[in-house]
């Protein structure tokens, strides 16, 4: 079930609205879990009109995007909301001090990465940087990121700048795409780093690039809970990171990681340059970070604790034991954002 749902303001809401509903309701449907934005607003006020449906909604980020409006009407929807599930303990503080939930409302879901897929795609880091045409002695330091203001990339780009003084053999890889990118590209020219700054754009492989990387950095402004350092750490990189967030739960200082102050360039190049100086750091602290992600943040845990969510929520009105529950999922699609149906099978 595919609906293009953009603005309240509109008769072809009103009408995705209902028909949603009537889904819900026809389909007996018992769980509603929405993701992002658009699918929290018209999802939560679907299951709402269908009279039956639980509502489980998501916060996946920290709410920079968001304008009074939003919060209004998430905090009337909350109201309609049976749990709230946050991906990090900063993303659930957020929702706490901003939209009013009380804390027992939520539940906090780390990202999970699958373990086996993505370390079977990695390649040696030799093999990898002869791979991109690049001598194997050249360190390489990549930050993996939308470029959109949220993401900072500009202060990544000016801590190349200050790295590439003192380590002129280090480049810098910036892989993803967004509407900063011109404005980017002018940076790095105007600071004269052109030779040492590469644009991968958004490349559909990045395991290349990340087997090839000796370190990863991400210099966002605000993060809720961040993939890119799950993969920098499951590829064995070293991180630097802004401390924002829901990053410090994920790196440990001076153990597989550094994190900095956002906003800062000078303070992002000094830990960069730490690294860069000492290999056997490095490799210290991307194993540490490799066994941090495969220990803690494996797909498998994520799934075990969205489904004993799930569970838990459909047992408490009928009063059923979890292991009575045999749920079958279905997926609606909201302009290009998920909510996951699941209803209890034979109901």
């Amino acid at each position: 079930m595919n609906l293009e749902l953009r603005s309240f303001a509109s008769f072809r809401a009103l009408k995705g609205l209902s028909a949603l509903a009537r889904f819900l309701k026809k389909e007996k449907v018992d769980l509603l879990v929405t993701f992002f934005k658009n699918a929290n607003y018209f999802g939560t006020i679907a299951g709402e009109l269908s009279g039956r449906t639980r509502i489980i909604s998501s916060r996946r980020n920290l709410g920079y995007w968001q304008t009074g409006r939003d919060l209004l009407l998430l905090k009337i929807m909350n109201r309609w909301t049976d749990l709230v599930i946050a991906n990090s303990g900063a993303v659930r503080d957020t929702v706490v001090k901003e939209e009013g939930v009380d804390a027992g409302k939520i539940e906090v879901i780390y990202n999970g990465i699958d373990l086996d897929e993505f370390t079977n795609r990695l390649i040696p880091r030799e093999e990898a940087k002869r791979k991109l045409g690049i001598s194997p002695e050249m360190l390489l330091v990549g930050t993996l990121s939308n470029l959109r203001p949220v993401k900072a990339v500009d202060i990544f780009i000016k801590s190349a700048f200050v790295v590439s003084k003192r380590f002129p053999e280090a480049k810098f890889f910036i892989l993803g795409e967004g509407p900063q990118r011109r404005d980017l590209e002018t940076l790095v020219e105007r600071l004269g780093i052109k030779d040492r700054v590469v644009f991968a754009g958004g490349a559909e492989e990045v395991f290349p690039y990340l087997s090839a990387f000796d370190i990863g950095v991400l210099s966002s402004s605000s993060e809720g809970f961040s993939n890119s350092i799950l993969e920098y750490m499951l590829a064995g990189l070293p991180v630097v990171a802004s401390g924002v967030g829901g990053n410090p739960e994920i790196i440990d200082e001076g153990e597989n990681g550094y994190l900095v102050p956002p906003g800062e360039p000078q303070p992002l190049a000094e830990k960069i340059m730490a690294l860069l100086e000492d290999e056997r750091l490095r490799l210290n602290f991307g194993e540490n970070a490799r066994l941090k992600v495969a220990e803690n943040f494996s797909l498998k845990r994520m799934v075990d604790e969205f489904e004993r969510c799930f569970l838990r929520l459909c047992g408490q009105e009928g009063g059923a034991d979890d292991g009575d529950i045999d749920l079958q999922e279905r997926k609606v699609s909201v302009k290009g954002e998920s909510l996951v149906v699941l209803s209890e099978k034979g109901a």
